[in-house]
């Protein structure tokens, strides 16, 4: 009973460094356990889920920032490619939803911004979508992406 006690107590001061999630109302079980698992093994140092479902909603978070806190739904990440797939998603939504069509420009949709066009062809949520924005930067293989989209798109 001894050992059992200690196991527990062990496992649990393991899972506090593992940083459980304080409110997984509706983080799934296995999503948990997974993220868990990945921030125990170094395959990750942090991960923050962000759940809606209907009317609820709730932001999760695991492991531990550089400075020792936790992350929380605030936490900034440089996620990269990834907005790729949320523009398409939300596109997708817009337009099963009859507010949008692939063919709207997005000079449309952003007032008092410069948004740079070849010719008659303007940049279209489509051509966002597909990653495809008819544009052409001579300079483009010399700039980090984050400089691109500073550059085409100015106030």
């Amino acid at each position: 009973m001894r050992w059992l006690l200690t196991g527990a107590a062990v496992a649990s001061s393991l899972l506090s460094l593992v940083g459980p999630p304080a409110h997984a109302e509706l983080l799934p079980e296995r999503v948990a356990k997974a993220a868990q698992e990945r921030i125990a093994t170094d395959t990750v140092q942090t991960l923050v889920f962000g759940v809606v479902d209907g009317d609820k909603s709730e932001v999760i978070a695991f492991g531990k920032l550089d400075d020792g806190k936790s992350p929380d739904g605030d936490t900034v990440y440089e996620i990269g490619s990834i907005t790729k797939t949320f523009t398409a998603t939300l596109l997708a939504r817009e337009v099963l939803a009859g507010r949008m069509t692939p063919d709207t420009p997005v000079a449309r949709l952003l007032d008092g911004f410069k948004i740079p066009a070849r010719g008659s062809k303007e940049i279209t949520l489509g051509a966002i979508a597909t990653q495809y924005s008819r544009t052409n930067f001579s300079t483009r293989s010399s700039m980090p992406s984050s400089a691109l989209s500073a550059t085409a798109i100015r106030k």
